[in-house]
């Protein structure tokens, strides 16, 4: 399942279907992109965080996973743990299989394509609407925590359920940041879901969603 999930975003991507299911590549973490400061509660922990794009630095791919090489803005999928300043071997894998302390399984993997592909590749590059940022690492947070393919987009929302979000200072987040995550939202089930995103996976450091770059295109 693994390689054929994986072969299919390649696919997507414009390249030759490669076995990427014992990639890795070497990233570190270089500073915050677009985003905000947001009050989070992630079931039982709430702290204050960033939220929106991560800049990593990607060396050391080897086979398809070459293509990965380079500067990336990224978003997470596991609340629980920081990223690292320091150069550590990830692996390539379907977003299915992050976190990888707690996978979050097909249907939460649908759904984060879903977005990618409403947001576009814009959302991995510089110069984005911080209220954007914002909001789809708000989305991405949610759908890992609360999504169910049986309640569907009903189940979502930043003031309910295992995730929820406010400003730093317990007030409503922005019109612009709801704004956005509604029809990032809403987009669930909507869209030809081509968007080529990968997972990102270590033992111990946050684990990270990547845009998989067409050549020039997260200039």
């Amino acid at each position: 399942m693994k390689t054929t999930m994986i072969a299919a975003v390649v696919a997507a991507a414009g390249f030759a279907s490669g076995a990427l299911a014992a990639d890795t590549v070497s990233m570190k973490f270089t500073g915050t992109g677009s985003g905000s400061n947001v009050k989070a509660t992630y079931f039982s922990t709430t702290l204050n965080v960033f939220a929106g794009q991560l800049k990593h630095t990607i060396t050391s791919g080897t086979g398809w996973s070459a293509r990965l090489n380079g500067d990336h803005r990224t978003f997470c999928t596991d609340f629980g743990e920081y990223v690292t300043s320091s150069f550590k071997t990830y692996k390539v894998v379907d977003p299915q299989w992050t976190p990888n302390s707690a996978p979050m399984g097909v249907d939460k993997a649908n759904a984060i394509r879903d977005i990618y592909t409403t947001a576009g590749i814009t959302i991995s590059q510089t110069g984005l609407n911080n209220d954007l940022a914002t909001a789809f690492q708000l989305a991405v947070w949610d759908i890992v925590a609360d999504y169910s393919a049986s309640t569907g987009v009903a189940g979502l929302g930043l003031s309910g359920g295992h995730f929820k979000a406010t400003k730093t200072n317990g007030s409503a987040l922005s019109s612009g940041i709801t704004g956005h995550y509604n029809t990032l939202i809403n987009s669930i089930g909507h869209t030809a879901r081509t968007a080529p995103v990968l997972g990102l996976t270590n033992n111990g450091s946050q684990d990270q969603l990547v845009y998989v770059p067409t050549p020039g295109s997260l200039s």
